[in-house]
């Protein structure tokens, strides 16, 4: 793909660094820019070799970028983007924008409110990551293999959505495209839904039970680790499908409950195969 003159990516944690060692690794930009809220961070950006330049001041950050990646907490994707819009006149025509957060219609809905018509926002939010989410552990090669979705709506710039793809799969990515209310509704299944029962996992257990754990129950609850101010955001920028996901879980668990309570055999066996089979199946 072509090379972007320059990359600014908003949040430079875990995916943002990520996002920059790949850039960089791949060289898909002359310059890689860091913008953030604290020098702290960024120094570790730094650091990590993940951006060129940093700063503070977002109109010094934005300007003359081809492409800006909004890497921060969903809550404040929209502020950034209110900021960018106030900013416009600094950014470059055309400019494309994207995202990295774990919900979707949200995002969108807001962004192309927002957002000038001098730039075209495309969704997208990779499928990848870790309950360590600073700088300092970013990798190259977080996406590679990885996927990434990306959600468009019928107000998408076509050739934006085009270059979106192709940057994240010049990462190693595999591109997913799918609308923002499917998407919200997969991934509340499938990645929230896990968070919100590690949490409650743990929660569960007492702190005198805790010291006597081992690996089925670290293994279970490692990701309720992961940042919770990205969490809380997360499940109250999708509710809707988070409770329906927290009522699907329920009935599941009342089953087996139903079945040790009446001791079926029968039943419980056959829970715990189809349980069995279907784990097999992702490894």
């Amino acid at each position: 793909m072509k090379k972007f003159s320059k990359i600014t990516i908003i949040g430079v944690g875990l995916i943002g660094g990520s996002i920059g060692l790949a850039v960089k690794k791949r060289r898909l930009a002359k310059v890689v820019c860091g913008v953030g809220r604290r020098m702290s961070s960024l120094k570790k950006a730094l650091k990590k070799g993940a951006i060129d330049v940093a700063t503070l001041d977002l109109e010094s950050g934005i300007k003359g970028a081809d492409l800006i990646i909004i890497a921060t907490p969903i809550s404040l994707i929209p502020q950034y983007a209110l900021k960018i819009a106030v900013l416009s006149d600094w950014a470059k025509t055309e400019t494309i924008i994207t995202d990295t957060g774990s919900t979707k219609e949200f995002v969108v809905k807001k962004l192309e409110g927002i957002l000038p018509k001098t730039t075209h926002f495309v969704g997208a939010h990779p499928f990848a990551g870790s309950e360590k989410n600073t700088a300092s552990n970013a990798t190259a090669d977080l996406f590679k293999g990885s996927k990434v979705f990306v959600t468009p709506t019928k107000n998408t710039h076509k050739k934006s959505l085009s270059k979106v793809k192709a940057f994240w799969k010049a990462i190693g990515a595999e591109v997913v495209q799918m609308p923002p209310k499917k998407h919200d509704e997969l991934v509340a299944a499938i990645s929230h839904m896990p968070h919100m029962i590690a949490a409650a996992l743990v929660n569960a257990v007492s702190r005198d039970m805790i010291k006597f754990v081992s690996t089925g129950f670290r293994d279970t609850t490692r990701i309720a680790a992961g940042d919770a101010l990205m969490w809380r955001d997360i499940f109250l920028s999708n509710p809707k499908n988070a409770l329906k996901s927290i009522s699907s879980f329920k009935k599941s668990l009342d089953a087996l409950e139903r079945a040790i309570k009446k001791e079926d055999v029968g039943f419980l066996m056959r829970q715990l195969e189809a349980a069995k089979k279907k784990r097999e199946a992702i490894l």
